[in-house]
């Protein structure tokens, strides 16, 4: 199909009537949208926007949560290892709440050779407490 073709042409006309005159398909806010655009220049690497896209200020990697996630999988007893508490005390308070939202599904555990894993119960309630009141005392 070329862009002259007349399906091409009433396609895109009625995508833009769709949109009611806005210039992006989503609402983004403009920080974030001026962020984005900087990123663009032709000066800035993939790398370097990519780093700055997922290390911003106060917000932990979402490789940081996994690691958590992953290693937490053990149960609570695992939660006053130095690696728990190191990677816990990163978590902003969003991704506390999400994080122990996770925490209240079962989910797998850790398997042994090439076994399937077991499933893991949801953590109790005072589990979750007792981490949220860890994370808390980090973040005084």
């Amino acid at each position: 199909m070329s862009w002259d073709d007349p399906n091409w042409k009433t396609a895109a006309h009625q995508y833009h009537a769709e949109r009611a005159g806005r210039p992006t398909v989503v609402e983004i806010e403009p920080a974030r949208l001026e962020l984005l655009r900087r990123l663009l220049a032709p000066d800035i690497s993939f790398e370097s926007a990519w780093r700055e896209l997922n290390n911003q200020r106060g917000h932990t990697a979402a490789s940081t949560v996994e690691a958590l996630a992953y290693q937490l999988r053990a149960g609570p007893s695992s939660l006053r290892e130095s690696w728990a508490q190191h990677r816990r005390a990163q978590l902003d308070e969003q991704q506390m709440r999400e994080f122990c939202g996770r925490l209240t599904k079962e989910r797998w555990g850790l398997s042994k050779n090439d076994e399937m894993p077991p499933r893991v119960p949801p953590w109790k309630p005072e589990e979750i407490e007792s981490l949220v009141t860890l994370w808390s005392n980090l973040h005084g």
